[in-house]
């Protein structure tokens, strides 16, 4: 008898953690933008190429938001051996792998410059130059490789990434660079021109923000890599907006 009273008890459990309501799903959308009161720096060129640009710090004059931040939360504490444990939303389970292009571009700079992707995606690189390049790719997990791709040619990578914090890629001859993270959860994503970056179906909950930049590292120094205070609640159309986040990656 008291096993089976046992038996019922563990089944009212696991029926009532079934019927617990999903996490509400939010689309966190925000800004970064170089300080009030800094100057945008003007554009520059790489030393000994004048016509290349650098783009190493790229800011709208106009809007003062900063390209190429890279965005993502991670868990509400300053362990640095935490992951994220977030619930993950039903559409994600779905998503295929994602081959991200890395174009070598007429002006001899890699487009993009800054990917965040996830375990299984693949990167192919294709050189719409008229000059030839090298695709230098070092990393502790994803392996080296250094590809020679002539104009109009396409360099697929010959393995699937997986989990790094940042892997570096550069081309020799032109000296160009870029950056690839790759992430175990999808909750990231890098700022446009505009500054502006968007965390599609993030679950609702507290969590730190984290902001990255390939010039100046983490924001806020060594302190920033665990991360701002966030804590995510739908509105009445399921988005949340962000204030504009100040940075200064000059």
């Amino acid at each position: 008898m008291r096993r089976a009273t046992c038996l019922l008890v563990l089944l009212g459990a696991v029926a009532a953690a079934d019927a617990r309501p999903p996490a509400a799903w939010v689309t966190v959308t925000g800004r970064v933008v170089l300080p009030a009161g800094l100057p945008v720096p003007p554009p520059k060129f790489l030393q000994g190429f004048a016509a290349v640009p650098d783009e190493t710090v790229l800011i709208d004059p106009k809007t003062r938001g900063v390209r190429n931040v890279v965005v993502w939360l991670r868990p509400d504490n300053e362990d640095p051996k935490a992951k994220l444990a977030a619930e993950v939303h039903p559409d994600d389970r779905l998503r295929p792998a994602h081959t991200h292009v890395i174009t070598y571009t007429p002006k001899l700079v890699f487009a993009p410059r800054v990917v965040a992707a996830r375990p299984g995606d693949s990167v192919t690189v294709e050189n719409r130059a008229a000059q030839p390049t090298n695709f230098l790719w070092e990393s502790l997990n994803n392996g080296n490789l250094n590809a020679l791709v002539p104009p109009g040619g396409v360099f697929p990578f010959p393995a699937p990434l997986v989990a790094e914090s940042v892997i570096p890629f550069k081309s020799n001859i032109v000296p160009t660079v870029g950056y690839v993270r790759v992430f175990e959860h999808p909750y990231h994503a890098v700022t446009d021109a505009d500054g502006r970056f968007e965390l599609k179906n993030a679950p609702a909950g507290k969590y730190r923000l984290v902001y990255w930049h390939e010039k100046v590292g983490f924001k806020d120094g060594k302190a920033g890599r665990f991360g701002e205070r966030v804590e995510i609640a739908a509105g009445k159309d399921g988005t949340m907006a962000l204030p504009a986040v100040g940075f200064d990656v000059r």
